[in-house]
């Protein structure tokens, strides 16, 4: 579940009061009495150092979905999620003041390290308040759930075992004829503020006369594929038909298409350019580690079902596929030695930067599968060729949402958020899916 904008805003607030509230504890820690007199100065000259990672700091911390309601439940997952990127934020901060301090003439090593202890400790506890008090809203925002699909008990399941995402749920109606008679008064006997009902039983006209009725009342109404789309990010579906995707799919806007265009040559030519010493040597590794070819051609499907050849590092041996196309794995045998950390360190992907400036490929988009696996997961997923309205890319929606996919049911999953990248593609969202991939690159969620 999300948190909205207006959260996210004093939230983004209060991370950066408690930044510069721990910048001048760190000085008074370190400079009291010695240097009070020239404290001033002293808090001058470190504000224009530490205002340089500040933006850093807080996109570091959107990258770790902190700014997430799920996240700020008072367990483990969250402190080691909060302990990773304090962590990346330390090497970030680091490598900037190593490049830029002869700008600003101070080397606050020191400085920093009680900086970052003083600040882990407010801004977990911070959160740790915030959560609670998001525990105590969703006991105000009651839910009522009309509908019997899998995924709606799935959404209720994650509420339960979540309070701190906003909501609580107060009754759930599987089955029409349960109650859904007396709907306006169950609302108002149980003081229901929030309405979800599952897309097959809206559609009803008998359902809409009742549900208006309820708009006087203040209730907010939704079709529970828009909220499943709100707390997980992607599109279910089970709950969609033909009619959902004309109107919510649009072709892509000429001037998104210009600067997605410009933006993805100029990027695969400087990172060809700062890659080069990696990609030699991993060339050089492939060659005299195993027998056959450095770069591996495999055809793929593209945009509009046209097939391409993809390039990449191989990391399988040359008779991998003697049997036929195959899904691969984690612990795979096939995979070489060398073929283990190129894959580990995602530089068997880098020969598909020439595959963006060929324009087969953007940087963002459903990843390309072969023809082989296309033609029988058409068949067995629904709506599986809608992928295909775009460019595959090297990364996607799908790819830092989802884990390693090796199955029908994988695939399944995955076009649950491609289809959420298709109705909500632009290009902040492309950025923000490259950033994370970089993350995923140091990370390991899985």
């Amino acid at each position: 579940m999300n948190i909205s904008r207006t959260k996210i805003t004093a939230i983004v607030l209060g991370d950066v009061v408690l930044f510069y509230t721990s910048l001048f504890l760190t000085l008074l820690i370190r400079y009291r009495g010695e240097y009070i007199s020239a404290l001033y100065s002293l808090v001058y000259q470190h504000l224009q150092v530490f205002s340089f990672i500040l933006l850093p700091w807080l996109l570091v911390f959107y990258l770790f979905e902190l700014y997430r309601e799920k996240n700020f439940k008072p367990n483990i997952a969250t402190f080691t999620l909060f302990a990773q990127a304090l962590a990346t934020n330390v090497a970030v901060s680091i490598a900037l003041f190593y490049f830029f301090l002869p700008v600003f003439g101070i080397s606050p090593k020191t400085n920093l390290l009680i900086f970052v202890a003083l600040f882990a400790v407010l801004d977990y506890v911070f959160r740790l308040g915030l959560g609670q008090i998001f525990v105590k809203r969703g006991m105000r925002n009651t839910i009522l759930f009309i509908g019997d699909s899998p995924e709606m008990a799935t959404t209720i399941e994650f509420i339960r075992q979540n309070p701190q995402v906003g909501y609580s749920v107060n009754k759930w109606i599987q089955k029409e004829d349960d109650g859904f008679d007396h709907l306006k008064e169950m609302i108002e006997r149980e003081r229901i503020n929030t309405l979800v009902i599952q897309s097959s039983i809206i559609k009803k006209s008998s359902t809409v006369k009742i549900v208006y009725q309820l708009l006087p009342m203040g209730v907010r109404i939704f079709d529970f594929v828009d909220f499943y789309e709100l707390a997980f990010k992607q599109i279910p579906l089970k709950e969609i038909e033909e009619n959902w995707f004309i109107e919510h799919i649009r072709p892509m806007g000429p001037l998104y298409a210009f600067i997605r265009a410009v933006f993805e040559k100029v990027l695969a030519i400087v990172m060809l350019v700062i890659l080069s010493p990696i990609i030699l040597l991993a060339a050089v590794a492939v060659k005299f580690t195993s027998r056959g070819p450095v770069i591996y051609r495999q055809e793929r499907v593209g945009k509009n079902e046209q097939l391409f050849e993809i390039y990449k590092f191989r990391s399988m041996r040359v008779d991998a596929e003697k049997h036929g196309a195959q899904w691969s794995a984690p612990g795979d045998n096939r995979v070489t030695k060398v073929g283990k950390f190129l894959r580990a360190t995602h530089i068997d992907e880098f020969p598909q930067l020439f595959n963006v400036l060929r324009g087969e490929v953007s940087f963002v988009g459903p990843r390309p599968e072969r023809p082989e696996f296309v033609a029988d997961l058409k068949k067995k997923v629904p709506y599986y060729e809608v992928r295909h309205l775009v460019q595959p890319g090297i990364t996607g929606w799908a790819q830092i949402g989802y884990r390693y996919g090796s199955s029908v049911e994988d695939a399944y999953r995955k076009l649950e958020f491609d289809i959420y990248y298709l109705k909500n593609m632009s290009f902040v969202l492309d950025i923000l899916i490259i950033l994370k991939t970089i993350k995923t690159v140091f990370v390991n969620e899985q």
